[in-house]
């Protein structure tokens, strides 16, 4: 995925929590989408714009044309995030196309839920599932509610993509790691089976890249080993509810392109929980 921001989250671009990548909407420079796709076409499967409060600000109604506008220059799928508004997820939402992404699901930020004040599923976010629009999970630090995603689970939103958004501020949690992401998923009731098949198959469709989350002969040798663990697991989730689990998944081998991975450990301690 490219930013539409030139700027992007890196750590010369996104210098403070408060002050997100779209809060100048010049940012959102399709010149630049350009020039990066001519550069790393091939390496581009899809733009992504964080389309919420602490990210654009007020300029929803001009950056999310511009997101719309920069996945068909490039011809590939559009991922919009969720969360506080504005925008509001009724404004973002006609944006998102068949095969396009919407991440954060679960999240039960004002204006940003899939739910409306009632607790049924919001008209828009049922017209965007049958235009086949896909349902991306990504939870973070602040957009995965155990409560959201079992009312929203029970009225048919199931997610195409178990994603777990990690990142430096929430590795401690509440994400803390995929595994842990998709132990939550088995507590709501899915069976290993799926949950797995929506960590690994499953998003590889949604990106265009059958050739990924598979084993198969002549494909990536990208491979995770894991230790089921059937015995109870305290889960979190981003508002500070505990879930009991029953199980969870530990990994004990990762192989990218056939080569062993070790665990790297940072050493840092500070600004790894949400």
């Amino acid at each position: 995925m490219i930013n539409l921001s030139y700027i992007g989250l890196t750590a010369a671009g996104h210098l403070s929590m408060d002050v997100g990548e779209l809060h100048d909407w010049r940012f959102a420079d399709l010149r630049e989408i350009d020039r990066v796709h001519e550069a790393f076409g091939p390496e581009i499967h899809g733009v992504k714009l964080r389309a919420s409060n602490n990210a654009c600000g007020a300029n929803g109604p001009v950056v999310l044309p511009l997101a719309r506008e920069a996945a068909d220059r490039l011809g590939v799928p559009l991922m919009i995030h969720v969360g506080t508004a504005p925008p509001t997820i009724d404004e973002v939402l006609p944006f998102l196309r068949e095969g396009d992404i919407l991440a954060h699901i679960y999240n039960a930020s004002a204006g940003g839920s899939v739910l409306d004040g009632s607790g049924r599923l919001r008209p828009a976010v049922r017209e965007a599932m049958a235009r086949g629009v896909r349902m991306d999970v990504g939870h973070g630090g602040s957009s995965f509610s155990f409560r959201i995603a079992e009312r929203t689970m029970d009225q048919g939103l199931l997610p195409d993509a178990i994603s777990s958004d990690l990142h430096a501020h929430n590795i401690d949690g509440p994400a803390g790691s995929l595994p842990e992401v998709m132990a939550k998923f088995l507590a709501l009731g899915l069976p290993l089976i799926e949950v797995l098949r929506l960590a690994t198959v499953s998003p590889a469709a949604v990106i265009r890249r059958p050739d990924l989350g598979r084993l198969q002969v002549g494909g990536e040798a990208d491979l995770a080993v894991f230790r089921l663990e059937e015995r109870g697991v305290d889960l979190v989730d981003c508002e500070g509810a505990v879930r009991r689990g029953s199980s969870s998944l530990h990994n004990v081998l990762t192989v990218c392109r056939g080569r062993v991975l070790e665990s790297v450990e940072d050493g840092r301690t500070e600004g790894r929980r949400h």
